[in-house]
C-alpha cells in the first residue's frame, strides 16, 4: 500500500512540475513554472495558507510598486541607491511575471515589459562599471555576481511574460540586454564563469537559463560544462567540488542559504528542459543532501552559524533555502520533516513545487518541530578534509546544541576558526562567535569591499573561539609590529600578521 501510496504521490508531483512527455511540449513559461502549474496554484491558493498567504503578500507588494513610475537609474557605488534599486527591479520583475502568470492581470506584463524596454535603452550604452573596486565587473553592477543574479530572475519574468510579448519586442530586448548581457558574463567574465565558488555558479546558472529561454542550446553546454566545454568548469564541476559527499557546502552554512539559490533555480530549469540528463539524481542526489546539511546546520530558531565569514544575520527563510526545500520536498518523495522547515519559514515558492508544499502541510496528520538529531557532515569534495559536528538534546526550539567545526578553509570566505565551538541554548548563543567584521556603519559598503579588520583581526585565529597559544594563527603567518583592532580596541600583533609566500 505505501509503495503504491509513493508512486501516486510521484506521478502527481510530475504532473504539478510539469515533468510527463505531454507537458513537456509547453515552451514558455517553462523555465521555472508552467500555465498548468500556474493554474493550480489559481485555483487552490485559498485552501492553503502557506500558498494563500505568501501570493497575498507579493500581490501586496506588487500593488505598492505598480503605483509608482519605474525607475532605471544609471549605475552606482556599491550598496548606494543606484545599486539598490536595479536589485530591487529584478526582484520585482520576477514577482510580477509569476503573479501574471498565476492571476491573468496583464498590468504585471506590462509593468515587466516597460522595465525591460528601459534596461534595453540603456544597457547597449554601458561600458564596465566604473566603480568595481579591484573586482571583475558587471555593467549595471560592481562586481559580476550581482549582473547574475539580476539575469536569473529577469529571465524568469521575461520567460513567464514570453508569449504576450510581440516577436518585436522579444526580439528588441534579447538584441539588447539577454544577449550581451549573456556574453558579458561568458567573455569578459570568464574567469568568475569558470570558477568554482557561489560566484560560479551564478554565473553558469544566468547563462544557462538564459540560453533554456532563447534557445540558444552552446550557452547551456558551457553552462553545463565551462567555457571550453572540457567539465574543468561549469554546473557539475561546482556540485563536484564545493559539497562534499555528504551535502555540506565548503564555505559554511551562512553561505550555502545563498548558493543553494542558483543551484536550485538552476536545476530545475534542466529537469524541466532536459529530464534525460537526471540532475536530481547526479552524484547521488547531491542536491538534496545539500539542502538536509544546510537546514540541519541551523540553531533552532533557524539562524545560521557565524562560521567562517558570516554573521547572525541570515536564516532558513532566506530565498534560496524556502526554494531549496520546498524542491525537495517536491523531487525526492514528500519528506514530512521538511514541513516542519516550511512551518518556520513561513512560505513558500510560487510554483508547483511551493504547491506542493503547501499542500501536505494542511493535510499532514501533524506537522513535526523543526528537529534534527545529532549529527557530523565530512568537509571537502572527497569527504576527508575533516568536517562539522553538531551534538543536540531537545525538540524544536528548545534544544540544545554544541557546534563544532574541524573542516576546510572555506575558500575566500573562510577564517581560521578551525578547531573552535559554539554552545546555543535557551534560545541564544552561550559561547558565541561573530563571524565576519565588514560593512557595520560604513558609507555605503565601504566600496562593495570588506573592513580591514576582516582581512586582518577576525581572520586570525585569536578572533574566534579556539584556543591560541602566543597569539599563533592557524595559517602560519608571521607578525609584524601591533596593529590596532577597531573591532575590539586593543592592540594584536595577529592583527598586523601577512601571509607567509
Amino acid at each position: 500500500m505505501m509503495k503504491r501510496q509513493g508512486i501516486l504521490f510521484t506521478l502527481g508531483l510530475m504532473l504539478v512540475l510539469g515533468g510527463v512527455p505531454a507537458l513537456a511540449q509547453v515552451q514558455h513559461p517553462r523555465v521555472f513554472i508552467t500555465a498548468e502549474e500556474a493554474a493550480a496554484i489559481r485555483e487552490q491558493a485559498d485552501r492553503y495558507p502557506l500558498l494563500r498567504n505568501t501570493l497575498a503578500q507579493v500581490q501586496a507588494e506588487m500593488e505598492e510598486v505598480l503605483a509608482k513610475p519605474i525607475e532605471i537609474p544609471p549605475p552606482g557605488e556599491a550598496g548606494g541607491y543606484e545599486h539598490e534599486r536595479h536589485k530591487q527591479n529584478y526582484r520585482e520583475m520576477f514577482e510580477a511575471g509569476l503573479l501574471y502568470q498565476i492571476t491573468g492581470d496583464e498590468r504585471y506584463a506590462r509593468f515587466v515589459r516597460d522595465m525591460l524596454m528601459g534596461y534595453a535603452a540603456m544597457y547597449p550604452e554601458l561600458g564596465p562599471h566604473p566603480r568595481s573596486e579591484r573586482q571583475i565587473p558587471g555593467k549595471l553592477f560592481h562586481q559580476l555576481l550581482n549582473e547574475c543574479v539580476w539575469l536569473v530572475h529577469t529571465i524568469l519574468a521575461y520567460d513567464a511574460i514570453y508569449n504576450w510579448l510581440s516577436e518585436a519586442d522579444r526580439a528588441h530586448i534579447e538584441a539588447s540586454v539577454f544577449r550581451p548581457m549573456a556574453s558579458w558574463i561568458m567573455n569578459e567574465g570568464a574567469y568568475e564563469f569558470n570558477r568554482i565558488h557561489n560566484h560560479g555558479t551564478w554565473s553558469v546558472a544566468a547563462v544557462g537559463m538564459t540560453g533554456y529561454v532563447i534557445g540558444k542550446p552552446d550557452w547551456v553546454e558551457k553552462a553545463l560544462y565551462g567555457s571550453n566545454k572540457d567539465g574543468k568548469g561549469g554546473f557539475y564541476a561546482q556540485l563536484d567540488q564545493l559539497f562534499s559527499p555528504d551535502g555540506y557546502y565548503m564555505e559554511g552554512p551562512y553561505y550555502a542559504r545563498y548558493a543553494l539559490w542558483p543551484f536550485f533555480f538552476f536545476a530545475e530549469a534542466i529537469e524541466r528542459y532536459e529530464p534525460e540528463r537526471g540532475i536530481y539524481a547526479y552524484r547521488d542526489s547531491i542536491l538534496k543532501k545539500a539542502l538536509y546539511a544546510t537546514v540541519q546546520t541551523a540553531f533552532p530558531d533557524g539562524v545560521f552559524p557565524p562560521v567562517n565569514d558570516a554573521s547572525l544575520t541570515m536564516d532558513i527563510r532566506a530565498p534560496g533555502v524556502v526554494l531549496a526545500t520546498d524542491v525537495v520536498f517536491a523531487r525526492y518523495g514528500g519528506d514530512p520533516a521538511l514541513l516542519g522547515v516550511a512551518h518556520e519559514q513561513g512560505q513558500v515558492v510560487l510554483n508547483g513545487a511551493g504547491l506542493a508544499v503547501a499542500k501536505a502541510y494542511v493535510e499532514a496528520p501533524e506537522v513535526p518541530r523543526m528537529t534534527w538529531p545529532s549529527v557530523e557532515f565530512t568537509d571537502g569534495a572527497d569527504g576527508q578534509r575533516g568536517g562539522i559536528g553538531f551534538l543536540r538534546t531537545g525538540v524544536g526550539r528548545d534544544q540544545t546544541v554544541v557546534l563544532m567545526k574541524y573542516g576546510v578553509h572555506g575558500l575566500g570566505h573562510g577564517h581560521f576558526d578551525k578547531l573552535h565551538f559554539m554552545l546555543y541554548d535557551n534560545g541564544r548563543q552561550v559561547i558565541r562567535d561573530y563571524g565576519f567584521a565588514r560593512f557595520i556603519n560604513v558609507e555605503p559598503k565601504y566600496g562593495g569591499r570588506y573592513l580591514p579588520e576582516n582581512d586582518s583581526y577576525a581572520m586570525q585565529t585569536i578572533a574566534h573561539n579556539t584556543v591560541v597559544v602566543d597569539e599563533t594563527s592557524q595559517n602560519r603567518l608571521i607578525s609584524t609590529k601591533p596593529k590596532l583592532c577597531r573591532a575590539c580596541g586593543t592592540f594584536s600583533t595577529a592583527g598586523a600578521a601577512l601571509y607567509r609566500p
